[in-house]
């Protein structure tokens, strides 16, 4: 072989060569924490074994809930964006999944409903509608090309991604050469871990589709929100969901009411409600004045979309607290037991029968002030730490 021949392989080829087998050893390394397996089987085996699942590699919420939707068939769901993911099934004493994070904007709410239809329909669904969502300049998808993206495939740049984490410090050299030899941790009850984030953090969806905060309940990482300086942060800056305007958009309106109208004329009961923010967010937003002129408008629009409805913006009235909160606009599921008790005293709502009241009671009872109740994937030891710094006893 000439030797012009020999050194253009040796160029090309030897860096191919020697990077094959720690491709070879990254690959394994995803496969054994679930990084690979599909959302159809996550969803299965969540329903046979339970689980906590957080994939750190893959954006797919939206098609992963709807399969959870179909392997659990339940009677009711809650829908909307992450600010409903605290309803749990433990709350309900029929079958619920919660299919949260699945809702950004009103024409998602179209999509999602649409989706779920196709499926089945729900007895009770538990709308969670973001006023932001009418905000002309709160800025929305342009198409619907994420929910595709369904994960389990091995891309060439997530095939590098274990060694990412590796010079990150998110993966310790000792934990990678344990996943490589099969010794995949299990939460302390037993359950499996599926996904780097469910096993290295302990975040992610329990087999309702409900989300838990554990890395920063319990201190394992820091809070991302302390003293909700980040959310206050944004609320004064007019970024993310909380840009400043002074009108609704009406065309946002109208695919909410579509959205709604297509699950009422599926036979479902339809409840609508408007999540709450932190006192301390809430004030904030409210001494901008005109920046946020487009809010009262919004809530009114959302309060005539639908009966039964509340407007727990202000979670005060609810009983809500700030040390109950999990950053400036996410409740904690002992919040959201007092949102449901507060629901379940109206009689339209039909939720009487279907709640675990004497749960929830004990919830507020004992768990006032925390942010979770629901200690199911907690690690031995642990306790909820005052993670937003609020002074919060916990």
């Amino acid at each position: 072989m000439h030797a012009r021949y020999r050194r253009f392989i040796l160029i090309v080829l030897l860096p191919i060569l020697l990077l094959l087998p720690a491709g070879a050893a990254n690959w394994k390394f995803l496969k054994a924490a679930g990084e690979l397996t599909s959302i159809e089987d996550i969803a299965a085996i969540q329903q046979r074994k339970g689980g906590l699942y957080g994939t750190a590699l893959h954006p797919n919420v939206y098609p992963y809930k709807l399969e959870l939707f179909a392997a659990r068939s339940p009677e009711i769901v809650a829908i909307g964006s992450s600010r409903v993911l605290q309803f749990r099934q433990s709350q309900f004493n029929r079958s619920f999944a919660n299919l949260g994070r699945t809702i950004n904007y009103p024409a998602e709410a179209v999509k999602l409903v649409q989706d779920m239809l196709a499926i089945g329909t729900p007895k009770i669904v538990l709308f969670g509608i973001d006023h932001y969502w009418l905000n002309p300049a709160y800025t929305t998808a342009p198409d619907f090309r994420t929910h595709e993206l369904r994960g389990g495939s091995l891309t060439p740049d997530a095939m590098m991604t274990p060694f990412r984490w590796l010079l990150e410090g998110r993966v310790t050299p000792e934990t990678y050469r344990s996943f490589l030899a099969g010794n995949i941790p299990v939460a302390p009850n037993g359950e499996p871990l599926i996904g780097i984030q469910a096993i290295e953090d302990g975040a992610g969806f329990g087999p309702d589709g409900a989300w838990y905060y554990d890395h920063y309940i319990y201190g394992r990482r820091a809070a991302e929100d302390p003293g909700f300086q980040d959310t206050l942060r944004r609320v004064t800056t007019g970024t993310s969901q909380f840009r400043h305007g002074r009108e609704i958009d009406a065309d946002r309106v109208e695919k909410l009411k579509t959205a709604i109208g297509l699950l009422r004329q599926a036979g479902a009961h339809v409840i609508t409600f408007v999540p709450p923010m932190s006192e301390r967010v809430r004030r904030k937003m409210d001494s901008l004045g005109a920046a946020y002129g487009y809010a009262e408008q919004a809530r009114k629009a959302i309060a005539a979309l639908n009966t039964p409805h509340a407007d727990f913006l202000d979670g005060r009235p609810s009983g809500v607290e700030d040390c109950e909160f999990v950053d400036g606009f996410h409740v904690g599921d002992v919040g959201i037991a007092r949102l449901l008790l507060a629901l379940a005293r109206n009689p339209e709502s039909q939720l009487t029968d279907v709640l675990n009241q004497e749960h929830l009671r004990a919830v507020i009872e004992h768990e006032a002030g925390h942010a979770t109740s629901d200690r199911r994937f907690r690690r031995n030891g642990e306790t909820e730490i005052d993670f937003l710094r609020l002074g919060c006893p916990k």
